[in-house]
C-alpha cells in the first residue's frame, strides 16, 4: 500500500512510496521502475517485433507479446466517445468509453483533480504531495519544489 514518505534510493522526500519487497525498504515510483528497469526481470523478446521487452500478453503458442505490439495488433478498438478516432478502448471515465488521450485530457482539465500547489500557490492538478502531504503541481515538481 502506497504511504507519502522519503525514498530510500533517491531521498526523494514529496512523493509516494512503496515497501520494496526484497530490501522492505521505501522506495518512489520512479526508482521503483527504474530499477525493474535495469534488472529487466520476466523480460523476454517479443514474439512479434522482436524487441526484448516486458510481455504484455501470450500468443495462443506461447511467446509473449509486448505493450506497443499488444496495443497495434490486439487490443480491442471501438470509436472513442471524445474524439470519435477508432482506437483501443483504456477506460471508462464518467460513463464514456475514453482512448487513453482523451481519458488523459479530460482527467488533467476536471477542476475536481485542482488544488492549491505549495510552489506557485496557484490551482492546478494535482501531479505528487510533499512529505506533509501538501499537493504539488507538475511545473513545480519538475522545477525541483519538493
Amino acid at each position: 500500500m502506497p504511504k507519502i514518505g522519503i525514498c530510500s534510493k533517491c531521498g526523494d522526500p514529496g512523493g509516494m512510496v512503496f515497501k520494496n519487497r526484497t530490501t522492505k525498504k521505501l522506495v518512489c515510483r520512479k526508482c521503483l521502475d527504474f530499477f525493474k528497469y535495469l534488472n529487466k526481470v520476466g523480460w523476454e523478446n517479443c514474439g512479434i517485433c522482436g524487441r526484448f521487452r516486458r510481455p504484455a500478453m501470450r500468443s495462443p503458442e506461447g511467446y509473449g507479446i509486448c505493450q506497443c505490439c499488444y496495443r497495434a495488433n490486439f487490443a480491442p478498438r471501438n470509436p472513442c466517445e471524445g474524439c470519435g478516432k477508432e482506437r483501443p478502448m483504456l477506460s471508462r471515465y464518467l460513463g464514456e468509453l475514453l482512448c487513453s488521450t482523451c481519458r488523459s485530457k479530460r482527467s488533467y482539465f476536471n477542476p475536481k483533480y485542482f488544488q492549491k500547489c505549495s510552489g506557485c500557490h496557484k490551482d492546478k492538478p494535482v501531479a505528487t504531495r510533499n512529505i506533509e502531504g501538501i499537493a504539488i503541481c507538475h511545473n513545480c515538481y519538475f522545477k525541483g519544489v519538493r
